[in-house]
């Protein structure tokens, strides 16, 4: 998998909550392309194949925690997009 840009501004994000948000794009090897066509895979599991997925963890009060979201995949070019997503738990 390569990194090719990121892409990011302020957004809020819930009431009372700040966040940061960006995209990121990947191009996935056709190694990679292969395994996900060939097991037919679901966002979530295409997430967690590419060591995208959420930590499962509580997180207190004030601090701040990262979530990483699936926003598009195309099967053609390869070109995985996600939205990485830093908010402050208040």
């Amino acid at each position: 998998m390569q990194f090719l840009t990121k892409s990011g501004t302020y957004t809020p994000y819930e009431h009372e909550c700040e966040s940061l948000a960006h995209l990121e794009v990947y191009r996935l090897s056709e190694d990679e392309m292969r395994e996900i066509e060939g097991q037919a895979m679901p966002t979530d599991a295409i997430m967690e194949f590419l060591g995208f997925e959420n930590p499962r963890y509580l997180v207190e009060p004030g601090a701040w925690y990262i979530e990483r979201n699936f926003v598009a995949y195309n099967e053609i070019t390869g070109l995985l997009v996600i939205e990485v997503r830093k908010s402050l738990n208040i």
